[in-house]
């Protein structure tokens, strides 16, 4: 494998003063493979999550976006938000470059392309043989995959769903150009829907609108021009996944009105990688903190082992989460109930030096003044921080 070769930046420069040479912010970097099946090298581009280590023990699930120079830099950027919000988890991203994107993501012929042959199903050997192989070898990646891709990406992303589900755990196709050699893939999709290999995963179909007005999806249903072709193959398969009643796919779909083919990809990713991660965030209600009967501990264990179930692998709460609720307890002085997340804190992030200044503000509220020093004193150890300072400093002077 060739050594990483180029940097990509999105350079933000100061006005702050002449002192300070600008920096660059860079949210990811080029690699070069060599493919055999493609006889080629070919380019990707990766951004690693923040706190990604190379000899750490955290693994991060992996999405792999065709047409990566138009989908990379949004898509990273839709992740870091919703990651740093723990809407998500933090994932690695791989941009998928096309050299001949109507070749590599095309099945078959199409009579309006007459002089383009279809090389989808080697480009696919590509990512299953070469490409996911490489990324799973070179970073820490955890076993959840998800494919996302944009009009003949998203016929790509379909395709794959349908003909190798068993590459990624979620598919997301934006305005999917599933009209492709008269409808092909919906019509191969009728007989594979319902079947048991679907078991956990997910399909999220946005739609734009190709009309001047603004129709509903009735409207859109009943208007047979070429301008709703594309819609309306994306709606034959939403029907035919109805059809399929307990099937195991989970589907989600979006029509945009106010959207074109082009300009839905941003909000789409959002609102596609919501879905997807629907239940990521564990959230506890006012009524479930001030009802005294209700089972914490239990709500907490049960939600991390079924994203353990959902994901393939043991999800790491967030350190965030886990102050917020600790506190939100704390201040109720349910001390038990804080105890739990201060000491998952404890469990999950030991060499963090605000993990004990929350264990000193529990003891120091439960009037245990040793224990209260002890934890400030071993937040210390590890960190200077002003507000664990002065706490101690409190303490010991008895005020």
């Amino acid at each position: 494998m060739k050594k990483i070769l180029l940097s990509i930046a999105l350079l933000f420069f100061s006005c702050t003063g002449n002192t300070q040479e600008p920096r660059p912010l860079t949210i990811g970097f080029t690699q070069t493979i060599p493919s055999a099946i493609l006889k080629a090298e070919r380019t990707i581009w990766v951004h690693l999550p923040e706190g990604y280590k190379a000899d750490g023990a955290e693994r991060y699930p992996v999405i792999y976006v065709l047409d990566g120079k138009d989908q990379f830099q949004a898509l990273v950027a839709v992740i870091e938000h919703l990651s740093g919000e723990n809407l998500m988890p933090k994932m690695i991203v791989v941009g998928i470059l096309q050299d001949d994107r109507l070749a590599e993501l095309t099945f078959g012929k199409d009579m309006e392309f007459p002089d383009s042959e279809g090389k989808g199903e080697q480009f696919l050997d590509y990512i299953e043989k070469e490409l996911i192989p490489h990324i799973d070898a070179k970073f820490r990646s955890a076993p959840y995959r998800t494919f996302v891709g944009h009009s003949v990406g998203g016929l790509t992303v379909v395709h794959t769903l349908v003909h190798r589900p068993q590459l990624f755990n979620s598919y997301i196709s934006l305005e999917g150009a599933l009209w492709w050699n008269k409808h092909h893939v919906v019509k191969e999709a009728k007989n594979v829907l319902g079947q048991p290999s679907y078991e956990g995963k997910t399909l999220f179909i946005a739609m734009a609108n190709h009309l001047e007005t603004k129709p509903s999806l009735q409207q859109v249903r009943k208007d047979k021009s070429s301008d709703t072709e594309l819609i309306r193959a994306n709606l034959e398969l939403i029907d035919d996944f109805a059809k399929h009643k307990g099937t195991a796919l989970r589907l989600g779909q979006q029509y945009y009105p106010d959207d074109s083919h082009s300009s839905l990809t941003l909000q789409a990713q959002y609102d596609a990688l919501r879905f997807t991660f629907d239940n990521y965030r564990l959230k506890f209600y006012r009524s479930q903190v001030d009802n005294p009967g209700f089972d914490v501990v239990q709500r907490h264990t049960a939600h991390y082992q079924a994203l353990a179930k959902k994901m393939g692998y043991r999800i790491q709460p967030d350190s965030a989460e886990l102050v917020k609720n600790g506190y939100a307890f704390l201040n109720r002085k349910q001390y038990e109930r804080a105890a739990y997340f201060f000491q998952q804190l404890e469990q999950y992030y030991p060499n963090d030096p605000n993990t004990y200044d929350c264990l000193g503000d529990l003891y120091s509220a439960m009037g245990d003044k040793p224990k209260a020093v002890e934890s400030f004193r071993k937040g210390l150890s590890l960190g200077d921080m002003k507000e664990t300072r002065d706490k101690l400093g409190a303490l010991l002077s008895g005020k």
